[in-house]
């Protein structure tokens, strides 16, 4: 089973039935919407729906499958949004749950830039770690989020940026919270 595989179970059956015990309707509505994401994912990757992993669904493909739920399916602005809230919570649930994204960021580090996914992006807490000889760049998506930040990192520094350059700068061994505008990246605590 792919990530995407595992995390679509432990959503239905952990978060959903056994955390929220939601209605059978909501598990319905839930499945139906990330059954449709499924397949038009599957259409516009060029895979089939089991080869399909988490970093697929990024934020372009998501918008054209809620422009496609309108324009292709006719569906209304209140279906569309209960479309989106399903998910938000998949999403939101896949980014607190994907270990490997946090592994990503720290092993990426050893003393280069790293751009995080929009998945990693879903994450509370990004940690870095290795050795560097400079201030090392973390370039974060462009979207409303706030991060906390931990640069386990020696010997540099980290800077937390988005892709329009600005952003703010993490001492070695330290913690901070930092969020993003959608535009620019700014700290949130001082260093802790």
């Amino acid at each position: 089973m792919t990530g995407l595989a595992t995390t679509l179970q432990a959503f239905f059956t952990d978060r959903l039935v056994r955390q929220r015990q939601v209605s059978t309707n909501t598990i319905q509505a839930y499945r139906d919407t990330l059954r449709l994401l499924l397949v038009f994912a599957s259409e516009r990757q060029g895979k089939s729906p089991v080869r399909l992993d988490i970093d697929d669904l990024d934020a372009p493909l998501i918008g054209a499958f809620l422009d496609h739920l309108e324009q292709d399916r006719g569906n209304a602005v209140r279906t569309r949004n209960a479309r989106l809230a399903a998910l938000r919570a998949f999403l939101k649930f896949a980014g607190r749950r994907d270990v490997t994204a946090l592994l990503g960021v720290e092993q990426a580090m050893a003393d280069a830039n790293q751009t995080i996914t929009q998945s990693m992006s879903l994450c509370e807490t990004l940690v870095t770690t290795g050795a560097l000889t400079a201030t090392r760049n973390l370039v974060v998506p462009l979207r409303r989020a706030t991060w906390i930040v931990r640069n386990d990192c020696t010997g540099g520094s980290i800077q937390v940026i988005g892709a329009t350059g600005t952003g703010t700068t993490i001492a070695t061994v330290k913690t901070a919270i930092v969020s993003c505008d959608g535009t620019n990246v700014v700290r949130v605590t001082a260093d802790a």
